[in-house]
């Protein structure tokens, strides 16, 4: 059989040549051994098929060097990839006196991708951008907080927000804050802080409650915001229906109960006509010891229904969350797969665990991922192999893929068998000659 090759003088990538190796007849080139390892060569076009070629030579020192055998091999690769995608090849070739295994993988340059590296991307976070790269297709991906384009844009998350009339919103980068107003508390503000926790009212006194301040009901002979100045008692002045005690001047006079009035609090008055239980109540009723009860309507508690009944009417729970009060008057949000959050006002990252393998992309969805798996890889998490993925094609043959698990190896000159394991047949069989060459035995 008659073989022709050319010498690697005529190598339009590129070639290299390693420095002598001493006294070895098996040689596993490492980084930097012997040379670098592994070996670049940039193009601006793939061919879609290349020639490997390997010479081995002789060191004869003074006598220079003495061809000991030549490779070539053509390899083929259809599409380039990015370097996360592209399929890493096991090569075994042989010559008439050497065998060589190397690795061959084709891919884009950095910051390009896509089928055949036409995207191009450059991850950036900064004023000409903020987004990151999807590692297989290349497309722009907005950081948290930014849209458009070019990821330039911080949308206003203020817009239909729920802090409380008279709080004032922050917008940040991908939600929102409340900054409430003296008195109220909460995310959204929309919780009163009650000024009378801290028991402020002294001496016995009654603290009541009011927006971002108190105010202390103070027994007989005690006066002050606190209940903290005492009064020395009467004795001049009788009160029919209340307690007598001083002004600043040491003057008496008649603290009425109830449902009383007058200078000795002598006169009965009806306490519904001043109407204190306000729009919240259904009816307000006057009581005989000078007292008056509201009837509530539905909703609504409190002594003068002040109180709403029920934390969850504003509906505050996002995203379907559902919401359930607790027994301070408070709620707490039972959200629904896929959102997390005091008001399940955030989306969960499915893919946080990296549940996809061997190298695949995890995208989050709204209820799960999903998984962008390598060329060698399918299924749910890219846990699915390629037959072809091992190389189980001996001697130089080329796998190809079949239906599921399966695959046939295309065998090179001189080799048969399943794997082509056997040595012999017609070396022509495979028809190796290219570009219309012709076969002779």
């Amino acid at each position: 059989m008659r073989f022709r090759y050319s010498g690697v003088s005529h190598c339009d990538m590129g070639d290299v040549t390693t420095s002598t190796v001493w006294e070895k007849n098996s040689i596993r080139f490492k980084d930097d051994y012997y040379g670098r390892n592994p070996l670049r060569f940039t193009f601006t076009d793939w061919p879609k098929t290349i020639k490997i070629k390997l010479e081995i030579n002789d060191d004869d020192g003074y006598w220079g060097y003495e061809l000991v055998d030549h490779i070539e091999y053509t390899f083929k690769e259809k599409n380039v990839r990015p370097i996360s995608q592209a399929k890493r090849h096991k090569l075994e070739l042989a010559g008439s006196a050497t065998k060589v295994t190397i690795l061959v993988k084709v891919f884009c340059s950095q910051d390009y991708y896509g089928k055949d590296c036409t995207q191009f991307c450059e991850e950036r976070d900064d004023d000409l951008g903020h987004f990151k790269c999807n590692p297989i297709t290349g497309e722009k991906t907005c950081r948290k907080g930014w849209t458009g384009e070019d990821c330039l844009v911080n949308p206003d998350d203020c817009i239909g927000s729920r802090c409380h009339e008279g709080s004032v919103c922050v917008d940040r980068l991908g939600y929102y804050t409340c900054e409430c107003q003296p008195g109220r508390a909460g995310p959204f503000c929309e919780g009163e802080i009650n000024e009378c926790v801290g028991q402020p009212c002294l001496n016995g006194g009654t603290c009541h409650d009011r927006l971002n301040a108190f105010e202390c009901e103070c027994p007989r002979q005690w006066r002050g915001e606190t209940c903290d100045t005492y009064i020395k008692p009467c004795t001049t002045l009788n009160c029919d229906h209340g307690y007598c005690t001083r002004n600043e001047t040491g003057s008496e006079y008649c603290v009425c109960d109830n449902g009383y009035r007058g200078r000795r609090c002598q006169v009965a008055i009806g306490e519904c006509e001043s109407n204190p239980c306000g729009e919240n109540a259904e009816s307000c009723e006057d009581l005989p010891n000078g007292d008056y009860r509201c009837k509530c309507n539905r909703g609504y508690f409190g002594r003068n229904c002040e109180r709403r009944f029920s934390s969850c009417d504003s509906q505050p729970c996002q995203n379907g969350g559902e919401c359930c009060e607790d027994q301070a008057g408070g709620y707490n949000c039972n959200c629904m797969s896929g959102f997390l959050g005091l008001l399940c006002e955030m989306s969960s990252d499915e893919c946080a665990s990296s549940p996809c393998q061997n190298g695949g992309f995890c995208k989050d969805t709204h209820l799960g991922y999903d998984c962008l798996c390598l060329d060698a890889l399918s299924g749910l998490n890219c846990a699915d192999p390629d037959p072809c993925a091992k190389s189980p094609c001996l001697n130089s043959g080329t796998c190809v893929e079949g239906e599921g698990l399966n695959f046939t190896c295309k065998c090179g000159p001189g080799f048969s068998g399943p794997t082509c394991e056997t040595e012999g047949g017609d070396p022509c069989s495979s028809e190796p000659c290219q570009n219309d060459g012709e076969t002779n035995q």
